[in-house]
Parts: structure tokens; C-alpha cells; sequence
């Protein structure tokens, strides 16, 4: 499966290895390679702080069609922003 990792800090670059190591083909990126991450995914793990989900969202670009794994979205409005963006997103995981 091809998955993306959008933030490749502690979660985002720890779940890249391991889906790497389970035979994935996974490209984790920061900030200058979302767009790139974004495109090569059939799911999207999006991995960023609170305050960079906007910008992340953003350079991503359409996820129209594809997948999401992402941790709770806690914080107001970014459950619906995240679903805005990219209203036939399919959720594949909550945690």
C-alpha cells in the first residue's frame, strides 16, 4: 500500500518506519515535501501540530478519493476542516 506521511516528527516518522519495515511503500515529509507526500498516497497519515494543520492541509493540495489515518481531532473545527478540504476523504482509522 502506498501511505503518506504528512509530518515526520515522533508520530508521523516512527509510523512511517514502521509501515516501511512492514513492506509499505511510505514516503514520510515536513514542510517542504507535503505536496510530493500527499500525491504519491492511497492513505494519508497527517501527523502535524494543532497549529500547522491549516498550512499542512494546504501544501497538500486535493485528497479527494484517498484515505486518512489521523489522531483525534480534539481541537475545535479541525475534524471539519480536514473534512472540507477534501469532502470524499475516507476516514481508513481513527485513534
Amino acid at each position: 500500500m502506498k501511505i503518506g506521511a504528512i509530518g515526520a516528527g515522533n508520530v508521523g516518522g516512527t509510523l512511517a518506519k514502521l509501515w516501511r519495515e512492514a513492506g509499505h511503500d511510505v514516503r514520510a515529509g515536513r514542510r517542504d515535501s507535503v505536496a510530493e507526500v500527499a500525491a504519491h498516497a492511497e492513505i494519508v497519515l497527517l501527523a502535524v501540530p494543532a497549529d500547522a494543520v491549516d498550512s499542512a492541509l494546504d501544501a497538500a493540495g486535493p485528497l479527494d478519493g484517498k484515505g486518512s489515518s489521523t489522531p483525534p481531532m480534539t481541537w475545535p473545527g479541525n475534524g471539519r476542516r480536514w473534512q472540507h478540504t477534501s469532502p470524499s476523504l475516507r476516514p481508513a482509522r481513527r485513534w
